[in-house]
């Protein structure tokens, strides 16, 4: 999640809100305060279990001219959060580090940096 989130900032696409929803985000709460944790954002979850079909009504109701735009349909069906998850500092300090040990290791056996996943996957074979 951090990786995304991450890439949009890189892109110059702001990021202002982070919501979760679906099965682990109304099921799993110490899932939903890591992922706060990791991000050092807070992060809202939809009061919804349906959050696809709402968007998909969202497009549908834009399209067939009952609002004029798609941010106008948003804003008038969107849900409320049930929860919000505020990261703890010292956590995400924690997590931080953690994060740009991640990010080496990601580009060392990820990216071509080293091809040791390519050695393993043809001794694999063998």
């Amino acid at each position: 999640a951090r990786v995304i989130v991450e890439a949009y900032r890189n892109a110059g696409v702001p990021v202002h809100e982070i919501r979760a929803c679906g099965g682990i985000a109304g099921k799993n709460p110490l899932m939903m305060q890591i992922y706060a944790d990791v991000l050092g954002r807070a992060l809202r979850v939809a009061d919804t279990t349906e959050a696809g079909a709402r968007g998909s009504a969202v497009y549908a109701a834009a399209s067939a001219g009952l609002y004029p735009s798609i941010t106008e349909a948003a804003e008038r069906l969107s849900c409320d959060c049930s929860a919000v998850y505020y990261p703890d500092p010292a956590r995400h300090a924690a997590y931080d580090a953690l994060y740009r040990e991640y990010v080496t290791l990601h580009a060392y056996f990820g990216e071509g940096e080293n091809n040791v996943m390519a050695r393993l996957r043809a001794i694999a074979a063998n």
